[in-house]
């Protein structure tokens, strides 16, 4: 049985029209299709870099907005370069023990050579051979939309006999704007 983690894939995104289809996406490969997922693995082809930036606030929503605040300082230039940074999509956020962590795609354009953070909760982080199950589902991306559309993916992969790795995070992807 193959080991994967959780990602709730979504088309919508709270923040408006900053993040579209058309931005930037992290490049994936397609592992199998199936009825009602999908399993890709991000980083097949090499490292992929993120912003990360990290809210303790214990609310989803006040997380979001803390954690997308953070980062979006840090792509309009609060970084040791001063450098302004293309917005890409998805927007992804998950849990991991009492905090949150929302993360940004860094476009491709900038290899490895990225401005580091000024703010201490941002950091950037690599990608590499991510395997994961993805479901999609559109509207705000609320915490109940989240939690539904999880159990809904943990159904299709019990459904399949496919076993999820152990501790490895449920993360939401934001793509676009719901609207």
């Amino acid at each position: 049985m193959r080991s994967i983690i959780l990602v709730a894939a979504i088309a919508a995104i709270v923040v408006g029209a900053i993040a579209t289809a058309d931005n930037e996406h992290p490049t994936y490969k397609l592992l199998s299709k199936k009825n009602g997922y999908e399993i890709r693995q991000y980083g097949a082809s090499g490292k992929q870099f993120w912003a990360e930036a990290t809210t303790n606030s214990s609310d989803y929503s006040a997380a979001s907005s803390d954690g997308f605040q953070k980062l979006f300082k840090f792509i309009t230039g609060k970084n040791s370069a001063n450098l302004k940074i293309n917005m890409t999509s998805p927007v992804t956020m998950h849990k991991s023990g009492n905090s949150w962590i929302m993360r940004f795609f860094v476009p491709s354009e900038l290899g490895s050579d990225i401005p580091t953070p000024t703010d201490p909760n941002v950091r950037i982080v690599s990608v590499e051979n991510d395997v994961v199950a993805v479901v999609g589902f559109g509207g705000w991306a609320t915490q109940s939309r989240w939690t539904d559309n999880t159990q809904k993916l943990i159904g299709l992969l019990n459904r399949d006999n496919i076993q999820l790795s152990n501790g490895e995070p449920n993360r939401l992807a934001q793509y676009d704007s719901p609207w």
